[in-house]
């Protein structure tokens, strides 16, 4: 994947990885819509689903090593998002007799690159709570903002989503 020329094509660095970057999100935005018009409709999943925090975080990812259960991992995340995100709240919630761990962004859904973010936001809480729970855990259920028009194209696993 030519993530580097995407990358270039939206004016953002290649070196995010070496130096220490604080990228406005309209501008990862609009890279994740550049990445889903050259790489399809399940790019956000397909790099979701590999995501770590510690790729994301280290210090984050160290301060996680601390908790002892899920419920623990779900309040340090919901206290420490502002310090990866200036966009993005988490919180739980309890709905019909279940728990439900929520997100969402201050963007719009018609912001370019908004359902690729939502994706790649969901998978990486997935990959959290993975930390917690014994055994390939995923959601029974997930509701996300999307188009209908994408529902097709959505992994079997996803397709209760």
């Amino acid at each position: 994947m030519d993530w580097k020329g995407v990358a270039a094509e939206c004016n953002l660095p290649v070196e995010v990885m070496i130096k220490q970057h604080w990228l406005p999100t309209k501008d990862l935005m609009l890279f994740l819509y550049g990445l889903e018009r050259r790489y399809g409709y399940l790019v956000g999943i397909e790099i979701g689903r590999f995501v770590t925090i510690r790729q994301l975080s280290p210090e984050f990812d160290k301060k996680s090593l601390s908790c002892q259960s899920l419920a623990e991992g779900v309040q340090l995340l919901s206290s420490e998002i502002t310090k990866l995100s200036n966009h993005v709240i988490i919180w739980t919630e309890w709905i019909d007799g279940q728990w439900w761990l929520c997100h969402r962004s201050a963007y719009r859904e018609q912001t370019p690159g908004f359902e690729q973010a939502e994706w790649f936001r969901t998978l990486t809480m997935v990959n959290f709570c993975r930390r917690f729970i014994e055994g390939f855990w995923q959601p029974e259920k997930a509701k996300l903002v999307s188009t209908d028009a994408n529902a097709n194209k959505l992994p079997e696993s996803f397709r209760k989503t």
